[in-house]
């Protein structure tokens, strides 16, 4: 059985507050100085790919694998939409000329991508484009190009896999499912070594919670119902780790993240993916700091920690 949780209630206000002069310094800080912190490697991002867990992504939200479709894009079409990012990020679409130039070199990578009525969502093998623009469903390839060029977090795993000498890029496609919205997700922080859950946080954490508004009693009974969820799949994905392959090891050694999506009308908990874990990463700590709250999230107190605005 799951242990208990603690529920912490997060002050709105307060938050609002660390974010006005600037970038947050209570709240979501991650790339922590290092003087701050014990000695702490970098943690690698190689065991986190959605390849890896993507069958536990499946069974989670009860998807046919059939529906999900892979496209590689070479490094001349990287290339592409890398130089057409520039501009798209600041206005949010592409010049004419880029238009055409998409059309004409990247295009061909989507000659057999099946786009279904209800649309597609695309992510890479480390990350998503949660931050593009716009966030709506894919309908064509130029969609793809758009929301791919529009985001930072997709630029930036671009470039680095093609820096890395990579022949190709990959395209991992999902079948739209517009009630993942980011209200609605949830981090959850493992801890290195025996990768036991310490500490979870509302992932939309400059916002107010979406719960806010409830009294205590039906609020408790939310976080209870979210936390047996997170359980459950915290099971599955420690049950399919194999400590004797590589990776797999060098995670639960690192410690590790996930994102789980929570739907009120179903009542279900699902997972979206696993990421890096540390104080020394790009994992951002949402409602935590990771110098402040180093103790809880790196496992050294006992309990579970749920952290929430209102």
């Amino acid at each position: 059985m799951p242990t208990s949780i603690k529920f912490s209630r997060i002050n709105y206000d307060a938050v609002e507050e660390d974010i006005k002069p600037g970038p947050p310094t209570r709240f979501n800080s991650r790339f922590c100085d290092e003087k701050l912190l014990p000695p702490l490697e970098r943690p690698n991002e190689r065991p986190y790919g959605m390849q890896r867990w993507l069958p536990a992504v499946l069974e989670s939200r009860e998807l046919d694998p059939a529906t999900v479709q892979f496209v590689r894009l070479s490094r001349r079409q990287g290339h592409v939409l890398l130089e057409a990012s520039g501009n798209a990020m600041l206005t949010g679409q592409f010049n004419r000329a880029t238009v055409e130039k998409i059309r004409e070199e990247v295009y061909p990578a989507f000659s057999e991508l099946f786009i279904p009525s209800q649309g597609l969502f695309v992510r890479l093998e480390f990350s998503s484009p949660k931050d593009a623009t716009p966030q709506n469903m894919i309908l064509s390839p130029m969609d793809v190009c758009l929301r791919l060029a529009t985001s930072q977090m997709a630029m930036s795993e671009m470039r680095k896999t093609l820096l890395s000498g990579s022949l190709t890029v990959k395209l991992i496609f999902f079948p739209y499912n517009p009630r993942i919205r980011i209200e609605r997700q949830y981090r959850v922080y493992c801890q290195p070594d025996t990768g036991r859950v310490t500490a979870i946080s509302q992932q939309d954490w400059s916002k107010k919670w979406r719960f806010a508004e409830l009294c205590k009693e039906e609020q408790n009974a939310v976080v209870e119902e979210i936390w047996m969820g997170i359980w459950k799949i915290h099971q599955a994905i420690t049950g399919r780790l194999d400590i004797k392959t590589e990776m797999d090891a060098l995670m639960l050694k690192q410690g590790f993240t996930f994102d789980v999506y929570y739907d009120e009308d179903s009542r279900k908990v699902m997972l979206i993916d696993l990421g890096v874990f540390g104080a020394n990463g790009s994992c951002g700590s949402c409602l935590f700091e990771w110098v402040h709250d180093f103790g809880l999230l790196y496992g050294m107190r006992q309990s579970v920690e749920f952290r929430a605005t209102y």
